[in-house]
């Protein structure tokens, strides 16, 4: 079963892919290129459940003492479960302007070496000393690669379209100043 899995990994990655199941078409889930109606329909086909959608808080770049959710509509998150990416038991995608920018994937314990050894393979070795850690990055073309480890043993995978993030932090800060000058405007009203 793991030759199975690797085999299949190593065959998607050649195909400079993030990683993607094998029953989906080249080029999809591709961050800074995806549109969201194309991930819909990889998902629908794919049968998979949709367990949120929601638009972004926009203050969640933000340190509050009072939380508040501040809806960001240029920002969609989408979580996903049974949808058959690399063995993955959750996939999270983040949507700006309806282009994918952000790919996440969560592992169950156990994966790690593998998934390790495959990104290595696809983005580059790691220095030695980056091994030892529960953290491991890679820029490629534009996008951040990151794979952590969490306590629990599971793991995280994200593919981050850089120039895409950054306008995500822009318009979240746009968004929240705007609330702010509205919250300011109500309490300073008679």
């Amino acid at each position: 079963m793991l030759l199975r899995l690797c085999h299949s990994l190593l065959i998607l990655l050649a195909s400079n892919l993030p990683l993607t199941a094998a029953s989906q078409t080249p080029g999809s889930l591709q961050p800074g290129q995806t549109a969201y109606q194309q991930a819909q329909q990889l998902w629908q086909q794919q049968q998979a459940k949709v367990v949120t959608e929601h638009y972004a808080n926009a203050q969640e770049s933000f340190l509050s003492s009072k939380p508040e959710n501040i809806p960001n509509r240029r920002v969609i998150r989408t979580t996903l479960s049974e949808w058959p990416i690399d063995g993955a038991r959750m996939v999270r995608l983040g949507f700006f302007d309806d282009q994918l920018y952000q790919l996440d994937l969560e592992y169950a314990p156990g994966q790690g070496e593998r998934l390790l050894h495959a990104l290595q393979q696809q983005y580059g070795t790691l220095p030695v000393t980056a091994l030892n850690s529960n953290n491991w990055q890679w820029q490629h073309a534009g996008l951040h690669v990151l794979l952590r480890g969490q306590p629990d043993g599971s793991l995280s995978l994200r593919w981050e379209h850089q120039l895409l993030a950054r306008k995500v932090a822009a318009s979240h800060a746009e968004v929240y100043a705007a609330h702010i000058r509205q919250r300011t405007r109500l309490i300073t009203s008679p």
